[in-house]
């Protein structure tokens, strides 16, 4: 990761994730739904750390309710 997102606690967030979503990075849930994945820089410094959840447009409410959970993970740690 570059030095701004790494500086601002990317790295936090990336551990969160692995844990909420049980995987590592460069890996997919078991049931497809998520994948996590990481970019040595994406040109946006005074953004850091930029990131992105996406799920499929199938996933059912209990992949729903995770991606909610993440997110709020997301945001406390972002926020401090």
């Amino acid at each position: 990761m570059g030095t701004a997102c790494y500086i601002w606690g990317a790295e936090k967030i990336v551990d969160e994730f692995k844990k909420e979503l049980k995987i590592n990075v460069g890996e997919v849930t078991p049931d497809g739904q998520f994948s996590l994945d990481c970019l040595r820089c994406v040109g946006a410094c005074g953004l850091a750390p930029p990131s992105a959840l996406q799920m499929s447009p199938n996933a059912g409410a209990g992949n729903q309710k995770k991606a909610l959970a993440s997110q709020r993970t997301l945001f406390s740690i972002l926020n401090g």
